[in-house]
């Protein structure tokens, strides 16, 4: 941090304070990596093996490489995988999940679709990497700790971020903090209430139960409350570093807090291309009861448009109460992240998914599809069997009143 004194003549006062400094690689442990330095010819075998970084190898790489090992299996390290096989290079990916955040069925497709690709996936972790020299030329053996062994010509890490906060001592500001980052609360906080932050120096939401009580104002909160250590990973995405600073700058501005918003949604660009937001059905199940639920599923095979575009290796599910509140969205395939918008539109806005179907959707977009899957829960609720009728609908009893069905027709193009 410097002399004491020269950075008291610097010191910069205000009523609140915001930090962003984001999140830097991560580079897990692993016996004989050593860094590429810009310029370097290759390596010296006592100083250890080479390896590049996801935000750096673009730069670094003079030649793409016959033969390359990613280290982790997350978004990133998929992404790189697919992008580099399709430039020709052999690519084993290593990890102990494969893509951890979404859903098996979204995992199986992918999965599927890399063997295909002729990308290869090994699970475990790894525990070292050294030089080794075959057929006359150097490469590098990465080792695994369950004893397998891949031979490539270079290493990738793309084991996450972590947040950049050593060099903060936020501890002296009493602010709190994990491995995974700054703790904040709905508003943005931190536990010194003045100073808020945002984008991937946050850590995400507590593993288990916090004690604290907030209040509807983000300045009532206590300055007892307890905030449990333990954390996930917070979602390093760049829109919900962006929503979380608006947040955050308009609660220090204006008396009325506003909460940072649940549903964020998630894309992953492989091909297919997968997008998601809110519960999975597995969450859904924990929080309800099955016979609340219902579960949408609709194949690519049956779309239109990625049956004339020959792209029919993928789905859209939606996981929803019978009332029509949508609690989450699980798609996979060409233009997912393009539909997620609709769908995280009308869960924002508790919109009832029937409600889809009064908006006209143009032939043959995809987002056609999501048409008539409202369309099709908003029948079968008119025609009052199950699902229970949408909320945006009310019940027909007795006698069916002709003039509301007919403009519901209308609406449906029936």
């Amino acid at each position: 941090m410097g002399d004491r004194n020269a950075l008291n003549k610097n010191a910069i006062t205000s009523h609140n304070f915001i930090i962003c400094t984001g999140a830097k690689t991560h580079v897990p442990q692993i016996v004989g990596l050593k860094k590429v330095l810009p310029g370097d010819p290759g390596w010296i075998e006592d100083e250890g093996t080479p390896y590049h970084t996801y935000d750096t190898i673009f730069d670094e790489l003079g030649n793409l490489p016959a033969r390359l090992a990613i280290v982790g299996a997350g978004a990133g390290g998929c992404e790189l995988a697919q992008c580099l096989a399709r430039l020709g290079t052999d690519v084993t990916i290593v990890g102990e999940n494969f893509l951890p955040r979404v859903t098996a069925d979204v995992r199986n497709l992918i999965f599927k679709k890399f063997k295909e690709e002729g990308i290869t996936y090994l699970k475990g972790k790894v525990e070292g990497a050294r030089p080794q020299t075959w057929g006359g030329g150097k490469g590098i053996g990465v080792a695994l700790v369950n004893g397998k062994e891949v031979c490539v010509d270079a290493v990738l890490i793309a084991a996450g971020r972590k947040p950049a906060l050593k060099t903060l001592r936020l501890d002296k500001a009493k602010v709190k903090f994990t491995d995974e980052g700054i703790i904040i609360n709905k508003y943005g906080q931190t536990s010194t209430k003045h100073i808020y932050a945002a984008g991937d120096c946050v850590a995400g939401e507590a593993k288990a139960a916090s004690k604290s009580d907030e209040a509807g104002k983000a300045d009532e909160a206590s300055e007892d409350d307890e905030i449990v250590e333990e954390h996930d990973p917070g979602l390093q995405l760049t829109h919900y570093a962006k929503l979380q600073a608006r947040n955050a700058i308009r609660n220090m501005l204006f008396t009325m807090p506003k909460e940072i918003p649940d549903i964020i949604p998630e894309v992953i660009f492989t091909d297919p291309e997968i997008a998601r937001a809110g519960l999975t059905e597995e969450a859904a199940k924990e929080e309800h009861e099955a016979e609340e639920l219902m579960v949408l599923y609709r194949k690519y095979d049956t779309m239109d448009r990625p049956i004339l575009e020959g792209t029919t290796n993928g789905f859209i599910k939606l996981v929803c109460l019978k009332t029509g509140k949508i609690l989450g969205c699980s798609l996979c395939g060409p233009g997912a992240g393009e539909m997620l918008a609709e769908l995280v539109f009308a869960m924002t806005h508790d919109m009832p998914l029937a409600k889809l179907a009064e908006s006209v959707h143009a032939y043959p977009v995809l987002g056609f599809a999501l048409m008539q899957m409202a369309e099709d829960v908003a029948l079968t609720a008119l025609a009052g069997s199950p699902p229970p009728c949408m909320c945006c609908m009310p019940p027909l009893q007795g006698k069916k009143n002709e003039e509301e069905i007919g403009k519901f027709e209308r609406n449906m193009h029936v």
